[in-house]
């Protein structure tokens, strides 16, 4: 088995997947705290130099690690951020591998030991491993048994290097990719996700310190240091490998859609009182469904050859999933990843069967035996009007809010009509063998 073939999934085998099989592509998080000690005009004028640090890239291409406007007053709110594309998903160029920006800190309870400082500050600040991975330079090797070394020194800043696609292309431009020769692959499984987090998040402070030592303007002025790290957000995915990933996606997007009550399709919302969009906006065709709380599933097409099934945690269950979001260690902070990666393993593992399911099984039945199950299990002609009204427009049933479906909606499931989304929802889809009854209906209608 190669290395890509061990990274990527087949649609057809794995219908569970596990969290060593994951990967993370973004990864909010604030970076804090630090302590300036001199008058205004030099925390100023440090804060403003940092603008000048350089970073290579693997290929020794130099680019900034800041941009942004000089600092005039610690009396403003500061605009000096990671030279980072303002849109990462649609930009190609060579910039440094975190997105976001400096920030005073904000944080109720302060270190003791930065009490005294002129400005404390933090970094609140998005990373992407994939994006980590990719911009790595790594040396040739003729055994591909072991683990790949670093060709120059872990690099902050991405290049994007169109000699990587040899035999897959990305939909549009993007450096989000796990891609290219055996060892890209390689050095991605080669640790755990979490060990990579550390290593990534190392290596941005390191240059980070740096930058402010270099961007000092004279003796009186000093930094300290009090660790503190906060996850706000984060993106785990799995990607399988596809020879027609935007069909493939086109033919799975009905199936996700039943999984929320709320969910996006390209840019537009489809909630309960809105109709789907079609538009390609990214990558692909691409589908959003909320499918527990502060937990969303993703599905795109990635490549000319693979599509990306990913879950986004947000702030508030990642709190209620590790015990909090914020540790004063890197190493604590990296031991929330597993337990998240866990919990996202959970929740696609409960919808994965449903949305690779290879085909519907073969029925005879019609829309019109569609429509006569579901007026017997009706009493009131506006109760059938709105389970038909519902499954045509969204392909799924919410009983939430109070609704008046909720008898016809259990006697339909009892029959063999309906099934809920996922175990537990009170979300209700086909059974698979009326969705080609529906998918007639929905044209007639």
């Amino acid at each position: 088995m190669t290395h890509r073939a061990a990274f990527l999934l087949d649609p057809s085998k794995h219908h569970r997947v596990t969290a060593s099989q994951a990967f993370i592509d973004r990864i909010q998080i604030k970076i804090g705290d630090w302590g300036l000690w001199g008058n205004e005009l030099q925390v100023c004028e440090t804060l403003t130099n940092m603008r000048n640090y350089l970073i290579a890239t693997a290929y020794g291409e130099l680019v900034p690690l800041f941009s942004g406007d000089a600092l005039q007053s610690l009396r403003r709110r500061p605009n000096i951020k990671f030279n980072a594309p303002t849109n990462q998903k649609l930009d190609n160029s060579t910039c440094a591998l975190a997105s976001g920006k400096l920030m005073y800190a904000d944080r109720y309870r302060r270190p003791e030991a930065l009490r005294s400082a002129t400005s404390r500050i933090h970094f609140q600040t998005t990373l992407n491993l994939s994006r980590y991975i990719y911009a790595q330079n790594f040396k040739l090797r003729t055994r591909t048994d072991r683990t790949p070394r670093f060709a120059a020194e872990p690099s902050l800043a991405v290049f994007p290097d169109p000699n990587l696609y040899s035999e897959e292309w990305p939909l549009s431009p993007a450096t989000n990719l796990v891609i290219g020769p055996w060892a890209k692959y390689a050095y991605a499984k080669s640790r755990a996700t979490s060990q990579h987090f550390s290593d990534y998040v190392g290596l941005l402070e390191h240059h980070i310190e740096q930058a402010m030592l270099e961007a000092s303007p004279s003796d009186d002025f000093h930094f300290q240091r009090e660790p503190f790290y906060s996850i706000q957000e984060i993106e785990i995915y799995w990607e399988f490998e596809c020879k027609n990933p935007i069909l493939f996606v086109d033919e799975l997007i009905p199936r996700v859609r039943r999984l929320g009550r709320t969910s996006y399709e390209g840019s537009l919302s489809t909630q309960l009182r809105s109709r789907p969009s079609e538009n390609i906006t990214q990558q692909s065709n691409s589908i959003k469904a909320k499918i527990a709380e502060g937990t969303w599933l993703k599905v795109y097409a990635k490549t000319t050859r693979r599509i990306r099934i990913e879950l986004e945690i947000k702030s508030e269950m990642i709190s209620k999933i590790t015990g909090r979001r914020s540790e004063h260690g890197l190493a604590d902070a990296a031991r929330k990843i597993p337990s998240l990666e866990d919990y996202a393993t959970d929740k696609i593992n409960t919808v994965l069967p449903d949305i690779l399911s290879s085909t519907t099984p073969e029925t005879n039945a019609t829309a019109i035996d569609l429509l006569t199950q579901i007026a017997s299990a009706c009493e009131k002609p506006h109760e059938c009007e709105g389970i038909v009204g519902s499954l045509a427009a969204y392909g799924r049933i919410s009983l939430y809010d109070g609704t008046l479906l909720s008898v016809p909606t259990h006697k339909l499931k009892k029959r063999g009509i309906l099934k809920t989304a996922t175990p537990r929802s009170r979300i209700y889809v086909v059974e698979p063998k009326f969705e080609k009854a529906l998918a007639h209906l929905r044209k007639l209608l």
